[in-house]
């Protein structure tokens, strides 16, 4: 059997992951969340997935990375019971986000279906993990709009971050419900503080090419999101790429591998953690290698394998 694809992470109450980032992340992070939880094999915990993606698009992306792990044990074992505990709403628009968590209820609650709201938006037990993904995917290319500011995309993280504390509220005494923001294309967005009126984006769309001043002053305007949105979070990682072996030394031991990624994990803790112990390290690296070797002389890709290494500080992946 193959190693769980993701590494033991610190105990945290909020996390961000944003960087390169593999599109079955999130039900990594939710299978491995999962398996820490008593009772989840029973159906006694849940994970809520809300992702900017639509589920064409989810799929899709899911399908092309084709995950040898999740090949391997989806549907047997100790997994398939916990796969069965996450939920996943597709948000096409920012505003269907708000409803999603707007209208979700746990079913021991009075008139716990509001109306208008689906049956899948009754739940009948309360998550201890909230995953947002790819909220970034609203603010760039064809969605991205002149209006659209920092606070926006900071409303979003707001309402995640309510939406826990409200779960909280009603299992005092209980584990607190964690939220998790998992957004590759967080680290290179950058927003506006104050984002055009429609009169500014119109008169910006009539306005000269040969205005470099103005450009230049639009440019200055921007602002990368990561510092703002860190500071929501207790514990903050990165995936960026590692160096790689030279061209002549990839070919001679990974002579079928056209497609060896090394990859690097760097987790920080942002905020200070209350209740959790203080005596964990600040900072943890753990570094990792994804594989998609060719299948046999058809020169087909097989499955993408994931496979660990040790960290930086020594310390090994799980």
């Amino acid at each position: 059997m193959s190693s769980f694809p993701l590494p033991e992470l610190p105990p945290y109450l909020t996390l961000l992951l944003t960087g390169i980032l593999s599109p079955p992340c999130p039900l990594h992070l939710a299978l491995a969340h999962l398996a820490s939880q008593p009772g989840a094999t029973h159906g006694r915990s849940r994970v809520l997935i809300v992702t900017a993606r639509s589920q064409d698009t989810f799929e899709r992306k899911l399908r092309a990375y084709d995950d040898a792990w999740l090949n391997e044990n989806s549907l047997k074992g100790r997994w398939a019971p916990l796969l069965a505990c996450i939920e996943i709403f597709y948000s096409k628009t920012p505003v269907e986000l708000r409803q999603v968590l707007s209208l979700l209820r746990p079913s021991s609650l009075l008139n716990s279906q509001l109306p208008g709201a689906p049956s899948k938006a009754v739940l009948d037990v309360i998550p201890s993990l909230v995953i947002l993904h790819d909220l970034s995917a609203w603010f760039i290319g064809e969605m991205r709009k002149p209006s659209h500011a920092l606070s926006n995309y900071l409303e979003l993280v707001s309402m995640g971050l309510d939406f826990a504390r409200y779960l909280n509220q009603l299992q005092e005494g209980a584990e607190p419900t964690r939220l998790a923001l998992i957004d590759g294309k967080l680290c290179d967005l950058c927003l506006p503080v104050v984002g055009q009126t429609p009169e500014k984006a119109d008169a910006t769309k009539t306005a000269s090419d040969d205005a470099p001043h103005d450009v230049e002053q639009m440019k200055q305007k921007l602002e990368p999101l990561l510092p703002v949105i860190s500071k929501y979070f207790d514990w903050v990682g990165c995936v960026e790429k590692c160096s790689v072996p030279s061209p002549s030394a990839a070919e001679e031991d990974y002579p079928s591998h056209p497609q060896l990624s090394m990859r690097r994990l760097k987790l920080h803790r942002s905020t200070s953690l209350s209740g959790l112990s203080t005596k964990l390290p600040e900072e943890h690296t753990f570094q990792w290698k994804e594989d998609r070797p060719l299948l046999g002389e058809f020169s087909e890709l097989k499955a993408t394998t994931i496979t660990h290494l040790d960290g930086e500080e020594g310390k090994p992946c799980c």
